[in-house]
Formats: structure tokens, C-alpha cells, sequence
């Protein structure tokens, strides 16, 4: 999301994915997907940048959520020998990379 300002002041803020086109003829004109169009103050650059900040956030916000699953070698070693031996044993859940029991 990114907040533009309309040409009497007040602040709209906006679906930064549903943007289609930015266009600049004395005012700047933010065109969304839906067809809705605003006249705004903020021009096509500084605009450009706020949508590439937003989306370097959602990018760095999903890395910070991605993290690799910590592997219990030993449990897994456990079932494999169980189940070559016919049985189930139940295994501990997964845990991601830094956290603790």
C-alpha cells in the first residue's frame, strides 16, 4: 500500500499491485486496473519509488518468514529403523532454523 496525495490535500492510500499506469501531463494521473484514475500531487518518480519500497518490504517480509526447516536426523533415523522393523513410533514436529523447543 502507498499513500498519494489528491490535488486538495487529502491522502488516498492505494493498492500498490492494482496500479496500471502512471502518467504525468502537467498533472500526475494514477490509473488503477479497475479503471479508477486520480489526479494527484506526488510526480511519477517519487510515486515509481514508493511502489519500490512497498515491494521490497513484502519481499524482505517473506524472507524473514522462509526460513529453512531444521532437520531431526536422528528422529528421522529412528523412524527409518522403526519402519524396518514394522513399526510406527510418533515423530517430533518440524521446527524452522532458530527456534527452540
Amino acid at each position: 500500500m502507498i499513500a498519494i496525495t489528491r490535488l486538495d490535500g487529502s491522502t488516498l492510500v492505494v493498492n500498490a499491485d492494482l496500479i496500471e499506469t502512471l502518467e504525468h501531463h502537467g498533472d500526475t494521473v494514477v490509473t488503477l486496473v479497475s479503471g479508477n484514475r486520480f489526479v494527484v500531487r506526488e510526480d511519477v518518480t517519487e510515486l515509481t519509488e514508493a511502489v519500490l519500497r512497498f515491494r521490497a518490504g513484502v519481499l524482505a517480509a517473506a524472507e524473514s518468514l522462509s526460513m529453512p526447516t531444521v532437520v531431526d536426523y536422528d528422529a528421522v533415523q529412528r523412524a527409518a529403523l522403526a519402519a524396518e522393523a514394522g513399526k510406527v513410533i510418533p515423530m517430533a514436529s518440524s521446527r524452522r532454523a532458530g527456534e527452540t523447543e
